[in-house]
C-alpha cells in the first residue's frame, strides 16, 4: 500500500489516474513576519495573528509563480511582502512602526474545487492520496489520518465520510 501525502508535490506521478492535470494545484503565498501569508490566488485577504512574544504574523498575498522542482528554489517576492506590510500599516497604527523581521513564502496544496483530495486513487490498486487541504492541513490531519487508516485497513471509513473527497471526482 502507498499513501501519497506530500502537499503541492503530490500530483506529478498521479496525473494518469486522477485526470489531465492531477487533483492538486499550488498557490504561491508570501509571509513577511511579523507579517505573513495565505489566501486564494487572485485576492488579497490578509489574516493577522498576534503572538505572545509581541510579534504579528500576517499572511495573504498569493500569486501564480510556478511550483519549482526543488523546494530549495522557493523564494518570496519582495513586492508581495511589501504589499502585505502596507496593509498591516493601514490595519493598525502599532504595526505601522513595527520592524519587518522576515519575509517568507510557501505553496498551499489546493484542489480545483477547494476540497481536500482523500481516498483511493482510481484505477490503481493499493494507492491512496491525502492532500489538498490548503492551509487547513494541520488542523484536519487527525480526522484525515483516522479516515485513511480505516479506508486502507477495512476498505471503508466508518469514522469519517470520505466520499466527497475521493480523488476519482476529477476524472
Amino acid at each position: 500500500c502507498v499513501c501519497v501525502c506530500m502537499g503541492t508535490f503530490d500530483t506529478s506521478h498521479l496525473t494518469a489516474s486522477t485526470g489531465p492535470h492531477g487533483p492538486i494545484s499550488d498557490t504561491h503565498i508570501h509571509t513577511p513576519s511579523p507579517h505573513r501569508t495565505h489566501t486564494t490566488r487572485t485576492t488579497l485577504e490578509p489574516e493577522v495573528y498576534p503572538r505572545a512574544n509581541n510579534e504579528v504574523y500576517l499572511c495573504g498575498a498569493p500569486d501564480d509563480a510556478p511550483l519549482p522542482e526543488d523546494p530549495l528554489d522557493i523564494h518570496p517576492t519582495e513586492d508581495k511582502c511589501r504589499q502585505l506590510q502596507h496593509v498591516a500599516h493601514k490595519l493598525s497604527s502599532a504595526l505601522s512602526t513595527a520592524p519587518l523581521v522576515s519575509m517568507d513564502c510557501c505553496y498551499l496544496p489546493c484542489s480545483s474545487d477547494g476540497m481536500p483530495v482523500v481516498g483511493q486513487v482510481g484505477g490503481v490498486n493499493n494507492v491512496y492520496m491525502a492532500a489538498g487541504h490548503s492551509c487547513w492541513g494541520i488542523l484536519n490531519a487527525p480526522a484525515t489520518g483516522v479516515g485513511m487508516a480505516d479506508l486502507i485497513v477495512t476498505g471503508k471509513s466508518d469514522t469519517v465520510d470520505l466520499t466527497h473527497f475521493a480523488p476519482t471526482r476529477f476524472k
